[in-house]
């Protein structure tokens, strides 16, 4: 699934088996950057991890404090270091977003 087709199904409500990986989350996070800029990025965001969370069963895990967090330091990495062509140049450029501990 490219970035844009699993952003798209994120935006859209789409029930991912299994819930979304720190990994797809990143992808997200760095699709819609590129798409819409770090101040709209952030906000759908925000809101797309809150109903990802509802739908998948596990509202307790959004974390608006977190989920800000990442999206402050993907769009300062990008807007610092450039957006590379895909998620995967990025996060290979930048090993450490990898580590879904890394804000935690």
């Amino acid at each position: 699934m490219t970035d844009d087709e699993l952003t798209d199904a994120w935006e859209a409500g789409t029930v991912f088996r299994g819930g979304i990986s720190h990994l797809q989350h990143v992808r997200i996070a760095w699709t819609l950057h590129r798409r819409h800029g770090s101040e709209e990025a952030r906000t759908r965001l925000l809101n797309g991890t809150r109903r990802a969370c509802d739908l998948h069963g596990c509202p307790e895990k959004f974390d608006a404090d977190l989920t800000e967090g990442w999206a402050r330091a993907i769009a300062e990495t990008i807007d610092h270091h450039g957006p590379e062509t895909t998620a995967e140049e990025f996060l290979a450029a930048h090993p450490e977003f990898g580590r879904g501990d890394l804000l935690g």
